[in-house]
């Protein structure tokens, strides 16, 4: 076993190639600014794996960038694949605020 792995080292130190890891993805949200609204956005950020990245979310447009905005209060799934096929897939969710409410007192 150990001559197998030595051999495999030693081709991709002979053709260059790197090996990279498994993607791992983080997020940046923002929120809906008010209750109701669909003006919330989420970022991927993927790290790892074989860059470039392509991303497919669920949200209603079924987006292909690492960044979706116009989005509403909810949860929403991205699959992330590099250029050599492998994919991981994450989710992110946006809260929408609590509704002011005003009162006013009658004497």
């Amino acid at each position: 076993m150990k001559k197998k792995i030595y051999s495999l080292f030693m081709l991709l130190a002979i053709t260059g190639t790197t090996v990279f890891g498994q993607i791992t993805l983080s997020f940046q949200t923002t929120n809906a600014v008010c209750p109701n609204a669909c003006n919330g956005s989420i970022t991927v950020i993927a790290t790892g794996g074989t860059p470039p990245y392509s991303y497919l979310w669920n949200d209603s447009l079924m987006s292909t960038t690492s960044t979706v905005s116009g989005l509403c209060a909810g949860n929403y799934i991205v699959t992330v694949t590099d250029s050599q096929g492998n994919s991981s897939f994450g989710t992110a969710s946006l809260t929408e605020p609590t509704p002011i409410v005003i009162t006013k007192n009658l004497h």
